[in-house]
């Protein structure tokens, strides 16, 4: 395997800042926080917290800080067989791409992110090559599942964002579509569109996820876990636990804690 060389960090720049310049690496730049202008001979556009700049090799390009900015920066030489896919798939053939997340996805990048960062400053890596090629691709992956680029889509992701974190609320369609300036059929369809279930459904998927990784991981009872995803009582908990998966909650988390 090839011997990657990789240059990340989490950069901070005051207003006025700018830098212009090409380079021979792959870089991804995520805008961790503030709002920024990114030029290139074809492109001048805004820059904000959500924004991911991808940019393709020996590309000229700038930034400029409008307000105090913070970008979690990755260039990586040389992108590893398959990877480099992944890549491929977020630009479509551009040379560069801005592509949005939304603000808890942008949450979860910068908690990998942070934790690639951790990993590679560690001494004496074992597997090295393998080890930056599978957390690129976990880098890429994260984005290509999230990354939005249509200013109709971007409002339905901070919907899809009100959704995930009020997961112990009812879901009233009107409010949400209220809250994107959208009428309830338009936002019925563009949600369906970007994430190919029913608002509904997509709050009861959430649900479930954040139903399992609390019992995986915390000391809660089911009584507490059930209440933080919006349900009054331990039946009607477990009896939605079961409908979906088939087994109840006490009995799904014994299965994780034995394996069997």
């Amino acid at each position: 395997m090839v011997n990657f060389q990789t240059s990340s960090a989490i950069a901070n720049h005051e207003p006025g800042w700018s830098i212009e310049h090409k380079h021979n690496s792959f870089e991804i730049s995520a805008v961790f926080e503030g709002k920024g202008m990114f030029y290139t001979e074809n492109l001048s556009k805004e820059i904000q917290e959500g924004s991911i700049v991808l940019i393709q090799k020996n590309i000229h390009h700038c930034y400029k800080a409008i307000t105090p900015i913070r970008f979690g920066v990755l260039m990586i030489n040389q992108l590893p067989q398959g990877t480099a896919q992944f890549f491929e798939q977020l630009m479509i053939t551009n040379q560069t791409k801005i592509i949005t997340l939304s603000s808890y996805e942008l949450y979860w990048y910068m908690s990998l992110f942070k934790n690639w960062l951790r990993t590679i400053s560690q001494p004496l890596l074992k597997e090295k090559d393998l080890l930056i090629k599978n957390w690129l691709d976990i880098l890429l992956l994260h984005l290509l599942q999230h990354a939005h680029t249509e200013g109709k889509v971007i409002s339905v992701s901070q919907a899809a964002d009100y959704i995930r974190n009020h997961l112990n609320q009812k879901i009233v369609i009107n409010d949400l579509a209220e809250r994107t300036g959208l009428s309830e059929s338009t936002f019925r369809r563009y949600f369906k569109e970007e994430y190919g279930v029913s608002p509904k459904q997509f709050q009861q998927e959430y649900r479930m996820a954040e139903a399992k990784w609390l019992i995986r991981t915390s000391d809660k009872s089911l009584q507490e876990i059930g209440e933080e995803v919006g349900f009054l009582s331990l039946h009607s908990f477990s009896s939605w636990f079961k409908k979906s998966e088939n087994i109840n909650p006490s009995e799904w988390k014994k299965l994780q804690q034995t394996g069997i």
